[in-house]
């Protein structure tokens, strides 16, 4: 996504231990990723003979890792894109295992797959659990919980398929260890990598179970950051507001509303109530990602951070993250003990300086009322058509530096999520695990441990298409979508 900034922190909750360290930098594959991206994606070595692959991060609970199997399916591209990321060969692995966990993920059969809040445009496949080392920068975890994925694809809102391209490296979850009991056998523990950290180190012992993130934006040549037990204070700027939250596996912050506001330069509104501006911006639906676009610059900064501690309540902490102009990076430590973190004195405006260009304050409505004088909609993402906005009325915002208000989406989100107990799945031929929900993924309803209990596939067709669910359009090839913008694939 062009202007997609993300800053995410996360606390987990888990045993108060001593720790005199520092935290730990995760290195970023310098590459871009994704047919609705660009995105950027850390790099990772998986198993005995350090296969590189580069995964999406910020997930919880298991990794997903895609198979090189995955790329024998040509039925959904002649071209396998996720060889670009890397997959992972199984065979080659002397410590991978997918026997001792004897759980099944849609009983071993084609079905949804939940890459975290990724799921929001299906992912269908076949996929085992499994465990395996990770190694990254050096620091080697073992037995990491995976989901391994063989074949798949992925549904967009308009029924275009694509082929799976990344998995997704998990960043902890509220537990220390996913738990697998397999009657009559011992319980088989899958770790993360932060944990492992956080508990056993390696020489490289993180200060807190935790971790923050900014996922940056190609476009602006804004690189990634993402550490372990702490994160970069020069990625978050001004004060840090905090917001109730319960633990029901959901987000409590839902986007409800748009403000556009100028900050620097003319205005390319004709009037000059906030009020009737935001009732004449159309909120344009992209296809074929079905994710809302309104010109280059229109959505910047969006963060999420999460903590979490012993207990059963907590706070989300709302802040702003910064644009491409940064400061000199600050590392900065979270403590186990820590409620909140402390934004920058940073100006969001001078983040953003030289990258826009401002209006000029006479001309900005002249020129916006030769351009735009039908655009009606609104602002509510409730009732937003398909309608584009105007070639006039996207420069106007961007340019004008109308964005996102702070008050509407969450650019920096702490969320302090607690628990004091551990819940326990349970199956009819004994076996149970702890964990496996996408956390804080509240979206899959009937699964279990990670993946859905029933199967949701026909022995009848589609090659394993969902029961229920057409083929509304062949795969396609990425070809030119690869790498674009929201703004430039429709």
């Amino acid at each position: 996504m062009v202007s997609s900034l993300v800053f995410l922190v996360s606390i987990w909750g888990a045993s108060a231990l001593v720790h005199a360290a520092t935290p730990f930098t995760v290195p970023w594959t310098g590459k871009t990723y994704g047919p609705d991206g660009p995105w950027q994606a850390v790099q990772v070595k998986i198993g005995s003979d350090r296969q590189e692959i580069a995964l999406y991060p910020g997930g919880a609970w298991q990794s997903y890792i895609l198979l090189s199997s995955i790329c024998s399916n040509t039925s959904l591209s002649s071209y396998c894109y996720a060889n670009r990321a890397g997959v992972f060969n199984k065979l080659t692995s002397t410590t991978y295992d997918d026997t001792a966990i004897r759980l099944t993920i849609n009983d071993g059969t084609w079905g949804p797959l939940h890459f975290g809040a990724a799921t929001d445009n299906p992912i269908y496949g076949t996929a085992k659990w499994a465990l395996d080392s990770i190694d990254i920068s050096g620091v080697v975890a073992p037995n990491v919980s995976l989901n391994v994925v063989d074949q798949g694809y992925q549904i967009y809102p308009d029924g275009t398929n694509y082929p799976l391209e990344l998995g997704v490296l998990s960043l902890g979850a509220p537990s220390l260890q996913q738990q697998f009991a397999n009657r009559g056998q011992p319980t088989i523990n899958g770790t993360f990598f932060d944990s492992y950290l956080y508990t056993s180190g390696a020489g490289q012992v993180i200060p807190s179970y935790s971790y923050g993130m900014h996922i940056g934006t190609p476009t602006y040549n804004l690189a990634g950051s993402l550490l372990l037990g702490g994160y970069d204070q020069s990625r978050v700027l001004g004060e840090v507001s905090s917001q109730s939250y319960s633990d029901d596996g959901g987000f409590p912050i839902k986007l409800r509303d748009i403000s556009l506001v100028v900050i620097r330069g003319g205005s390319p509104w004709l009037s000059s109530s906030s009020s009737t501006n935001s009732s004449s911006i159309t909120i344009t639906n992209n296809n074929p990602t079905g994710l809302l676009a309104a010109g280059n610059s229109s959505i910047t900064a969006n963060g999420i951070t999460v903590y979490s501690s012993p207990g059963d309540t907590g706070n989300w902490f709302l802040a702003q993250a910064p644009g491409p102009n940064l400061q000199t990076p600050s590392t900065t430590v979270i403590q186990p003990e820590d409620t909140t973190v402390v934004g920058s004195d940073n100006s969001w405006e001078d983040s953003w300086s030289g990258v826009w260009t401002a209006l000029p304050i006479a001309s900005a409505a002249a020129s916006t009322l030769t351009t735009n004088t039908t655009t009606t909609g609104t602002s509510s993402c409730e009732n937003c058509t398909p309608a584009a906005l105007s070639t006039g009325a996207k420069v106007g915002i961007g340019v004008a530096c109308g964005v996102v208000s702070v008050g509407a989406t969450a650019l920096i989100t702490l969320w302090c999520f607690t628990r004091r107990h551990r819940r326990r799945a349970s199956f009819p031929d004994g076996d149970s695990a702890v964990g496996g929900k996408d956390w804080p993924d509240s979206m899959q309803g009937q699964s279990r441990a990670g993946y859905e209990a029933t199967c949701t596939t026909t022995s009848g067709g589609g090659g394993g298409w969902p029961a229920g669910r057409s083929l509304a359009k062949p795969p396609v090839e990425l070809g030119a979508y690869r790498n674009e913008g929201l703004h430039e694939m429709g």
